[in-house]
């Protein structure tokens, strides 16, 4: 898990400005490596590497927004 940590700290200093002088090109190719090094799954919804990191999961959000208005009226 350590891995996956490290990834998600260098890729969160990146988007901040920060350069952490890693090469991230090809983070699908990074996180499988991840995944044999370390015998430990890239969870589906990781964050930059899981497969379904573009994936929009909206039906949870609306069927919590409609339990909530049930509840205040």
């Amino acid at each position: 898990m350590e891995n996956e940590h490290l990834a998600i700290l260098a890729l969160n200093l990146y988007n901040q400005g920060i350069d952490p002088k890693l090469d991230f090109s090809d983070i699908r190719n990074t996180a499988k490596i991840i995944e044999v090094c370390s015998n430990i799954p890239v969870h589906l919804r990781h964050p930059y590497a899981g497969e379904l990191v573009f994936t929009a999961f909206s039906g949870a959000h609306q069927d919590a927004i409609k339990k909530g208005l049930k509840l205040t009226h």
